[in-house]
């Protein structure tokens, strides 16, 4: 095992994490493991920090609550265990090998061997683990080496590795933007070539990975690799004989104009959205209707979709009307959304139609009760009237009164 010093007390060389691996033991027993690791190494700030232990989970969660830390069995069949302190969320994992994998789970035997445990992750630069000292353990003797080449290279064979869990298909693509100087060919064609395995992958995974790439700094140069290669397809859908791509001016302004604010469920349907701008409309139903499957959205959220991806279509045909009729129909929620659309594709747009976006119309007077008061029955011919009277309010600017609509209401019956 390759071993390096680094001679600097690394983040969890102190406070809960330190807590936590006294708790276990000590380096004997626990050690940090992947991504803190990876980002310490390269400057990058360290976010979420994994154990991984010589424990079983079971034992690991006894020693753990004996020192008074609340344990939650998440993944305990996997031999994963998470500590919540203070908002921030440690996971544990016992040391372990996967026994049968296909592509989607696997059959997890536990051990205590260092070795076996890095085999069977995904990339040699997360296969490294650390103390509380600031030394780092090597297993494999190649992640240390990748990591300074910037390298980023699956563990032994790479269809192999792909096969096993086809989700390193997405993470390969979403490292590939700070590792993309020195491209392992084997690995970057093996992900090609099992491409097509993305489809097995479940929408929630999916979601959450994508949200990942959208945070990355070279998010863009992420999506247009996986465009060039015609991969979207297989994340968002269940087709395979069509392409999806966003157009490179529409992605920058995408990705500009969306932020941690924005809820994940937002960005991801607007997201979408821009991937059906191009398609022919005689196939988007078909294509929202798998993206639905996928994803199993709701029913308001597939309708949503389709309403969104017809304000992409047709961005410069938005007028003060339309934005109204969505303030009274949908609300808040959605005009939020088509904001975002009209900022991302025709900005001219925005800008021309952006008082009505920030200023909630007055609320239609009428309603079927005033309607029924009058003499019309619940159904159709009520509805087209009241459709019929709240379109003339709105082409008078929502100025004729109560009294004036139901005199245009009555003319209906």
């Amino acid at each position: 095992m390759l071993t390096v010093n680094l001679n600097v007390t690394p983040p969890w060389g102190e406070g809960d994490a330190k807590r936590i691996m006294d708790a276990l033991g000590g380096p004997d027993n626990v050690l940090v493991v992947g991504g803190c690791v990876r980002d310490w190494i390269t400057g990058f700030p360290v976010k979420d920090i994994d154990f991984a232990t010589k424990h079983p989970p079971i034992k690991c969660s006894g020693l753990l609550e004996k020192k008074g830390f609340k344990v939650k069995p998440v993944g305990i069949e996997h031999g994963t265990i998470k500590v919540i302190l203070k908002g921030k969320t440690f996971e544990i994992t016992t040391l372990r090998k996967d026994i049968i994998t296909d592509g989607r789970h696997a059959v997890v035997k536990f051990g205590k061997d260092w070795y076996g445990d890095a085999c069977r992750r995904d990339f040699t630069l997360n296969a490294l683990y650390g103390d509380d000292q600031g030394t780092i353990y090597d297993p494999l003797n190649k992640g240390f080496k990748d990591l300074q080449e910037g390298k980023l290279c699956f563990i032994g064979n790479p269809q192999k590795r792909i096969k096993e869990d086809f989700l390193r298909i997405i993470r390969y693509f979403r490292f590939l933007s700070r590792f993309s100087k020195n491209i392992h060919e084997l690995s970057f064609k093996a992900c090609i070539k099992e491409a097509k395995n993305i489809r097995f992958i479940s929408g929630e995974r999916i979601i959450s990975e994508t949200s990942k790439i959208l945070l990355n700094a070279n998010a863009s140069v992420v999506i247009n690799e996986m465009q060039r290669h015609d991969l979207l397809k297989y994340m968002f859908t269940e087709q395979k004989d069509y392409s999806l791509a966003i157009q490179p001016k529409i992605l920058k302004e995408y990705l500009q104009n969306i932020s941690l604010r924005h809820k994940p469920k937002k960005k991801f349907l607007i997201l979408l959205s821009l991937l059906l701008k191009n398609e022919n409309r005689k196939i988007i139903k078909k294509i929202i209707l798998s993206i639905s499957n996928k994803f199993n959205l709701s029913k308001n959220d597939n309708r949503l979709l389709v309403r969104i991806t017809e304000w992409v279509k047709s961005t410069r045909s938005v007028s003060e009307k339309d934005i109204k009729l969505v303030w009274l129909d949908f609300g808040k929620e959605e005009i939020e959304y088509l904001k975002l659309i009209l900022k991302i594709i025709n900005f001219k747009q925005y800008t021309i139609l952006r008082k009505y976006l920030e200023n909630q119309p007055p609320k239609f007077p009428c309603t079927g009760k005033d309607a029924k008061k009058i003499g019309f029955v619940q159904g159709d011919k009520m509805g087209n009237a009241l459709k019929n009277t709240r379109n003339w309010w709105l082409d008078k600017n929502c100025l004729p009164s109560y009294e004036d609509c139901m005199k245009q209401l009555k003319k209906d019956l």
